[in-house]
């Protein structure tokens, strides 16, 4: 958590010392994750995988910094972001377990923009950290909470994506490739033997809307 923030926080400190005196604009940003899960299973004895994609919300606020006659700027982001994904283990010969992992995060985005005209392109760290962690088992309705399962609440991710600035409100795409291990799972074989059963990443692909609200 720490070494995110600080790398966050040097990147933002970089840029602003670099441009001087600076402008700030701020706004509002809605917009819809799809995510999934990166699963990395090698040894392969519970054949571990991603199974499909959640859908969730990505609101909050954001900061834009930087000079209106500079092509560059900062943008700065503090979101509650909702992530997950579907996983499946296979257990038995003919049996496959699919469970659906729902995550609430607290995200902090700092980005360097680069803009042409109306278009932004933009790349920086995010920084997450849990909030919440549910998940939904094979045959069951219920949600049952699983934050204090989850191996790292915090999440360092690296952002990339661009916008398209209209008269009142820009839409824009992101990719968020999550660096750290959301979950370790070590399980024993039948004799009794550690296992390890899978690393699971995030992976998401968000779509929002903002508005600036001062200019």
């Amino acid at each position: 958590m720490k070494n995110g923030f600080f790398i966050c926080m040097l990147f933002l400190f970089c840029f602003v010392t670099q441009q001087g005196f600076t402008q700030i604009s701020w706004g509002i940003k809605a917009g819809i994750n799809t995510s999934f899960f990166k699963v990395n299973d090698p040894d392969r004895f519970f054949f571990f995988d991603s199974e499909g994609t959640i859908p969730g919300l990505a609101t909050g606020v954001y900061a834009l910094i930087g000079r209106k006659e500079s092509p560059i700027a900062m943008r700065l982001e503090l979101l509650y972001s909702a992530k997950g994904g579907k996983t499946r283990s296979f257990l038995e010969p003919s049996a496959f377990t699919v469970s659906a992992v729902y995550l609430q995060y607290l995200s902090l985005p700092v980005l360097f923009n680069y803009h042409s005209g109306p278009l932004y392109l933009e790349f920086g760290p995010e920084l997450n950290y849990l909030i919440t962690g549910r998940a939904k088992f094979l045959n069951s309705s219920n949600k049952e909470d699983v934050t204090d399962l989850v191996s790292n609440r915090s999440e360092l991710a690296v952002a990339m994506g661009m916008r398209y600035e209209l008269p009142l409100f820009q839409l824009g795409f992101r990719y968020l490739h999550g660096l750290g291990k959301v979950q370790e799972l070590v399980l024993t074989d039948f004799n009794g033997a550690p296992r390890n059963a899978g690393i699971l990443k995030n992976r998401t692909v968000q779509f929002y809307v903002s508005y600036q609200v001062s200019r």
